[in-house]
């Protein structure tokens, strides 16, 4: 009998030191604290991004007030339909690791463009609600605003499709990086 509890005690030791450093390791992963930081970077630059416009407006406290009450009732709606993107979005990069075809990855993509446009639909209801409370000389400004971001946005999307274009020719043997 007391084999048998020395053998227990030994067998739950074994598995407490496992699942101890199964636990450490799930902790530690890189992964894990690379998305984290990620998550926490992308926070603070939506915090200075918000500030920056609330400067630029010269908004009151008021409006201020009103703009996160808008914020706030438009992230419940928006919240599932961001998260059904994130999830096409983590398939579509399942499908290429599993090695799908170009027209497999483009059916895949056309499901995102619904979702993509019912996001961008609220995005533009909040921002009229937003535009609503501002004055007309904020208004001009906020235009001012929303045309550097979508020059920006444009700037980056040619960037990321040249970075492509590079990227096919040196998947194609070619190596030569192309000119800027």
């Amino acid at each position: 009998m007391k084999k048998l509890f020395t053998l227990s005690s030994s067998t739950v030791f074994v598995l407490v030191l496992l699942l101890v450093g199964n636990f450490a390791s799930a902790q530690k992963n890189p992964d894990m604290e690379r998305y984290g930081k990620m998550k926490q970077e992308h926070k603070e630059k939506f915090k200075e991004k918000k500030d920056e416009i609330q400067n630029r407006l010269n908004l009151t406290e008021e409006q201020k007030a009103q703009a996160k009450k808008f914020h706030e009732e438009a992230r419940p709606e928006i919240k599932p339909v961001v998260e059904k993107i994130k999830a096409k979005r983590q398939e579509i990069i399942e499908m290429k690791k599993s090695g799908a075809s170009q027209e497999q990855l483009k059916a895949k993509m056309e499901e995102m463009k619904p979702l993509i446009d019912e996001a961008n639909r609220i995005r533009e209801k909040n921002a009229q609600k937003f535009e609503s409370i501002l004055t007309p000389e904020q208004k001009v400004e906020f235009q001012k605003i929303k045309e550097e971001v979508k020059q920006k946005r444009e700037q980056m999307k040619e960037k990321m499709k040249g970075n492509f274009q590079q990227h096919k020719m040196e998947m194609k043997g070619n190596s030569a990086p192309l000119s800027k």
